[in-house]
């Protein structure tokens, strides 16, 4: 993965289950992250890319659907449970690189200017 200038690749979250995909396992490899998502600079924007796999049964707008729904709530986890006042980002990112059979969470900083154009 190539970043821009003053983005760092902080790491990623795998879940153990499809459905519900924001599940324990999850919110573990998460919270192993949480000190360096601490540690950034108050300026960094954070993003969180949930990437959720093809699934039998959903049409692909569920699947983006369930992505979104899914970086919104490690969002609200990271702002409510750990309260990390930092400025985020929620996409979606299709993982054509590695195809996982779960879903997953991508964290990456951005300078806070990166967003505003």
């Amino acid at each position: 993965m190539t970043l821009p200038r003053g983005a760092q690749y902080l790491g990623e979250a795998q879940s153990d289950s499809v459905d519900p995909p924001f599940d324990q396992h999850l919110r573990s490899a998460i919270d192993m992250l949480l000190p360096q998502l601490r540690q950034l600079n108050s300026e960094a924007t954070i993003l969180i890319e949930a990437y959720y796999p093809g699934k039998k049964g959903k049409t692909r707008e569920q699947q983006i659907s369930i992505a979104f729904s899914l970086a919104e709530q490690v969002q609200h986890y990271l702002k409510v449970k750990h309260s990390l006042d930092r400025d985020f980002v929620v996409a979606i990112w299709g993982d054509t690189d590695n195809m996982s059979k779960y879903p997953k969470i991508r964290f990456t900083t951005y300078p806070r200017d990166y967003f505003d154009n």
